[in-house]
């Protein structure tokens, strides 16, 4: 089959992207932003910011989705302010009410009513999606009756983001259930950077309905005052369902803070931070409660409450830690918390099926302890211990609290909604408005309790900062690097004169000028040398072997010293070090110096020799064999013998007096045989015989097997003189032939002719005979140059010794 392709024309790729270019144009210019003044004549403008509406509800009436409203600065008093009708937004665009300047708008004695659904409360989210709202102070809200809402309601709600309000008296004084913001079936919505105080119930009550699910608590600030109501209040709750559902459940309190309640309230006052009834995986991360009556954290009454944890979170100055009840599975538990109080620590009862599911990790306790829990690494410290309670001062024990847990303005699931940032949390952020808020005056009503209210307590003292407050609370100055004081940037500067001054065969000593703090001032607070035996630099730094016990830095411009030990023999090491700070700001890499471990001394005898043995003797010597054993124990070559005799047994009490022999052989390489004749010795005697080895240290070897051997006897004594026999010619024979030769035979019955000694002479003169035959007969012949002469007298003499000595 074939396909024909047909070729547009550039007529129509044009018009193709001209359409699809305005389209994207008009998607985007949907989207509106108006505005609304307080302080307008009237409410008959545009929206627009050069004529603006009067009344917020004016302004969300010209709203649609994906709008935007912006309140100028202003006091909004008028019931035609409250925040209800805006319109939902969708995924990724937002339908936004927002200050024009963060908290320069007012919402001041709004009434608030009872109806959810007509959205009666200051500002109301009834079945909203993908909405924000943010930069708003809400004052002092009026109403009737103990049933009315709280200043902000969200109801049924899901992708709602408020960010960034103040509420001062949410409910009026005669209501006994509101607070500031309640929700009620409210999902993956964000209440971040809001600070409450003043008359509530619950300050921010997040639950209460059905479906209130993955909401994120981020820095939320609250300071109970006052309510009408004897039931159970706190600052900060989690409400869960009734008893046998859970229907609130993955809620995130981030860097939550509840302090300096008003003496509690009453005895009904369950404490900063409450989770009542059902609830599941509600998960505190370094929240704080400090100087509140009651529970710092209280969590669970119903029987399916599961995994509700806290985790370095600080309880100080309250009646009790944490408790936990009626919990039904998994693992609830608190996890490098640090706890200072009267009460118990963290406690739980039985779960409804008579089960402890509750446990406490590595938290310190200060004045209390840990009960009806499983416990694990948890250690007991003393106030004193501590400098700052959001600082603990034992590594991996209790909490510490300096950074922002969450990525600002995400919702649950989205990046980094739950991850610890690299981003300070103090100073606290817009902690000026904080304390504006909380310091003005609001004197308790007549019918709520405490009848006192101190406004300027705490943090709202004269001088004082909510950051100030917390890391000053033990009475220690604020580090400096929190407020004004510029964090130190500024590195060690690196040493340059590292150097080895000696070694040993497993050490190596260093030498070096410490370079001080900042650059080359002041005094640094770590050392970190590193060794190698390949050449160290940046790449490899990390792999190579850190030293321990480096000593503590020095003040700059110091000598200072370190013995590197447990290195190899005959090795050749690089060494190289950084110098840090108490920030710690690292130095760049050091020098890199070398040098060379020593070789160990040889502290290794040879093998004692286990087989010399007596070969053979003769009348005055005595002839040894043996097998070389080497230097280092059985290998190698040795250096010397040492090789002894006597007429008595040898051992290694006697060996010194032993007589030594000399020109004793070389050893050879371990395993060789090897020999030597001893000499001078006397015969027919026993002589004993033994030696050492030794190397070149000298190491010597034990005491060899002692062997024995028996000098030779000597023969009789040789007085015999040689004869001489068998003459031919025959003595004084005539008439012989003139050509005739001389043969004589020369005897010894003895030793035998020493045939050195042999002299023949004829007619006085020296010749020269043939000799043959053995020392007890040799043949004499001796064949003239010349025949001799007739009648010629021939006179043969024969001189000789024998062997005998």
């Amino acid at each position: 089959m074939k396909i024909k392709i047909k070729k547009r024309s550039k007529k129509s790729v044009f018009f193709m992207f001209y359409f699809f270019f305005v389209f994207f144009l008009s998607t985007t210019a949907f989207a509106a932003t108006y505005y609304v003044d307080s302080s307008a004549a009237n409410d008959s403008g545009n929206g627009s910011s050069a004529n603006p509406k009067k009344y917020i509800y004016s302004g969300i009436l010209l709203m649609s989705s994906g709008d935007t409203l912006i309140i100028k600065d202003g006091i909004y008093s008028n019931n035609n302010d409250r925040i209800r009708g805006m319109p939902n937004g969708t995924s990724g665009n937002y339908t936004t009410i927002k200050a024009e300047n963060d908290f320069g708008v007012i919402l001041q004695g709004l009434s608030v009513g009872t109806g959810l659904a007509s959205e009666q409360a200051a500002v109301n989210l009834y079945n909203k999606s993908w909405v924000t709202i943010e930069g708003l102070i809400i004052k002092d809200c009026q109403g009737s009756g103990i049933y009315t809402l709280s200043a902000i309601q969200v109801t049924d709600s899901d992708h709602c983001r408020l960010r960034k309000l103040g509420i001062k008296n949410g409910v009026h004084s005669g209501a006994e259930y509101g607070g500031a913001i309640s929700t009620s079936g409210t999902s993956y919505s964000l209440f971040e950077d809001i600070f409450i105080c003043g008359m509530m119930r619950y300050g921010i009550n997040v639950g209460g309905g059905s479906g209130n699910e993955y909401n994120i608590l981020r820095r939320v600030v609250a300071r109970w005052d006052y309510c009408t109501t004897a039931q159970p209040r706190a600052a900060i709750t989690v409400y869960g369902g009734g008893l046998g559902t859970t229907t609130c459940n993955e809620i995130l309190l981030q860097n939550c803070i509840v302090l300096d309640g008003n003496n509690g309230g009453g005895s009904t006052f369950t404490g900063g931070f409450s989770v009542p009834h059902e609830t599941a995986n509600v998960h505190r991360y370094g929240c704080i409660s400090l100087n509140n009556r009651g529970y710092g954290f209280h969590s669970s009454e119903d029987g399916l409450s599961h995994d509700n944890t806290n985790t370095h979170c600080v309880v100080w100055d309250s009646d009790s830690g944490m408790w936990w009840r009626h919990l039904a599975s998994g693992t609830s538990g608190a996890y490098n918390c640090t706890f200072e109080g009267t009460g118990p620590a963290g406690s739980s009862d039985a779960g409804r099926g008579s089960v402890y599911q509750c446990e406490a990790v590595d938290n310190i306790f200060i004045n209390c302890s840990a009960t009806n829990m499983t416990v694990s690494g948890n250690v007991t410290r003393n106030s004193s211990d501590f400098s700052y309670v959001v600082r603990s001062p034992a590594t991996g024990k209790g909490a510490t609290i300096e950074k922002k847990m969450g990525v600002t303005g995400t919702l649950y699931g989205e990046a980094g909604y739950n991850t610890l940032t690299n981003d300070n949390i103090w100073p606290w952020p817009y902690e000026d408005k904080i304390k504006e808020l909380f310091s003005e005056s609001n004197p308790p009503p007549v019918n709520v309790s405490p009848q006192t209210n101190d406004t300027a307590r705490g943090f709202c003292a004269s001088g004082q900062t909510l950051t100030k407050y917390i890391w000053e609370y033990l009475g220690n100055a604020i580090p400096a690097e929190i407020y004004g004081t510029p964090p130190d940037t500024t590195s060690p500067s690196a040493v340059s004169n590292l150097s080895v001054t000696s070694t040993t065969s497993s050490s190596a000593a260093l030498s070096w000028s410490a370079t001080g703090d900042d650059a080359g001032s002041g005094t640094a607070a770590s050392y970190d040398i590193r060794y190698s035996t390949a050449a160290i630099n940046d790449s490899n730094w990390a792999s190579a072997t850190q030293v321990s016990g480096e000593p503590s830095p020095a003040v700059s411009g110091t000598t200072q010293t370190m013995t590197v030990s447990g290195l190899s023999a005959a090795t050749t090491y690089y060494f190289a070090m950084k110098v840090s700070d108490e920030v710690p700001n690292t130095s760049a890499l050091s020098n890199v110096i070398s040098g060379a471990t020593s070789t160990p001394p040889d502290t290794t005898a040879p093998t004692a020799i286990s087989n010399l043995n007596v070969t053979s003797t003769t009348v005055s010597s005595a002839t040894l064999s043996w097998t070389s054993t080497g230097d280092d124990a059985g290998t190698g070559t040795a250096a010397s013998y040492d090789i002894r005799y006597s007429t008595s047994t040898i051992n290694a009490s006697n060996w010194a007096s032993a007589t030594q022999v000399s020109g004793e052989p070389s050893p050879a390489v371990a395993g060789t045989t090897q020999t030597m004749t001893v000499s001078g010795l006397s015969a027919a005697t026993a002589y004993y015989f033994a030696m050492k080895v030794s190397d070149e240290v000298p190491n010597t070897s034990a005491l060899s097997n002692v062997i024995g051997g028996v000098t030779a006897t000597p023969a009789p004594s040789d007085t015999t003189a040689p004869y001489t026999t068998g003459h031919a010619p025959a003595k004084f024979a005539v008439n012989i032939d003139p050509s005739t030769n001389i043969v004589v035979h020369v005897k010894d019955d003895g030793a035998g002719v020493d045939i050195n000694t042999i002299i023949m002479k004829v007619n006085g003169v020296v010749v020269s005979p043939i000799i043959t035959g053995t020392p007890a007969d040799y043949t004499l012949t001796y064949d003239p140059s010349l025949d001799f002469t007739t009648g010629q007298v021939v006179n043969v003499t024969v001189d000789a010794r024998d062997l005998a000595p």
